[in-house]
């Protein structure tokens, strides 16, 4: 707010209150007048992102590891944006054939489970078949 606000005054009064203005923007002038020119600084030199984070490509067997796509440093991104596209190789491959492996050493295990069990039954029946001959031998 450069003036007072004007306050009620009295018809009377009025050439008095607008002395009183004309008095604030002659201090108001003098100061403007009075400060210093500063110059507009100029800066130069490269801005460097104080939150950067580097990015490492994982261990590769192959060393031929391409990146297909990244985003240039300094691009604003947004969390979930795609920055960096790894080319599978032969990872893509493998990763299929393991899981694979995996399937069926899971069968295997499921397979191997069963057939447990099946004994375990059998070995029970066994068990009772015997106590029950013992038992009708001292009856």
């Amino acid at each position: 707010m450069l003036f007072p606000p004007e306050p009620l005054v009295a018809p009377g009064r009025r050439a008095q209150a607008a002395a009183i203005r004309r008095a604030w923007a002659a201090v108001l002038l003098a100061l403007l007048a009075a400060a210093p020119v500063v110059a507009q600084p100029v800066l130069s030199g490269e801005v460097l992102a104080s939150a950067a984070s580097p990015i490492y490509t994982p261990p590769s067997n192959d060393w031929n590891l391409v990146l297909r796509y990244y985003i240039p440093d300094g691009t604003h991104v947004e969390p979930g944006d795609v920055v960096l596209r790894i080319d599978p190789g032969q990872s893509a491959a493998q990763v299929v054939q393991l899981r694979l492996q995996i399937e069926q050493q899971q069968a295997q295990l499921a397979k191997d489970l069963a057939e447990l069990q099946v004994k375990a039954i059998d070995a029970e029946i066994g068990l009772i078949v015997i106590q029950n001959r013992i038992a009708s031998r001292y009856l």
